[in-house]
């Protein structure tokens, strides 16, 4: 499984770090025959510090490497940094590229239903000219779904109660 990361900044990291080491190890655990590769993007904040989704998966994907999980990781300073595009084109060129580049199977999302970048992210994985499974985390800080689909779920506009009847396999 080629599983592409990615998803808001600002999700708080307390629920989210926990929510997604859990969805990652629950995906570890279900793909033991096939194996696991980590795509990120590796997000910063203004200071250069690392923070996020994306961030927090690749250091799940270290923890692991010993156990055969690999990691591709492609940041903004891979493509020349933020000056190196006007505006926030850099964003874009380097979520097309962790797409393309990438070459994904499998998508995971954890995203605060507002961060425009997460949600261009989505966009982009179903845009894809190949099939891509996708799992989107809706998390708040008691509870959270795991659901795979074809579609982003809240793409299609589906109710919490239809997530919670979904297949929790990423084999889905």
């Amino acid at each position: 499984m080629r599983l592409l990361v990615f998803g808001s900044r600002g999700f708080p990291v307390t629920p989210g770090r926990a929510q997604l080491f859990q969805a990652l190890r629950a995906i570890r655990t279900a793909q033991k025959t096939e194996g696991l590769h980590i795509i990120a993007g590796h997000s910063v904040d203004r200071k250069g510090d690392p923070i996020g989704p994306d961030w927090w998966a690749e250091q799940w994907a270290i923890t692991y490497e010993y156990a055969g999980v690999t990691r591709t990781i492609i940041s903004i300073a891979s493509i020349g940094g933020w000056d190196a595009f006007p505006g926030k084109k850099a964003a874009y060129v380097r979520n097309k590229m962790l797409r393309d580049d990438g070459k994904p199977t499998h998508a995971l999302s954890l995203w605060n239903g507002k961060s425009g970048g997460t949600k261009m992210m989505m966009h982009l994985v179903e845009q894809a000219d190949w099939p891509i499974l996708k799992c989107l985390i809706i998390a708040d800080a008691n509870d959270f779904t795991i659901e795979w689909a074809d579609k982003w779920p809240t793409l299609q506009k589906t109710t919490k109660a239809e997530r919670s009847h979904r297949s929790t396999s990423p084999n889905a």
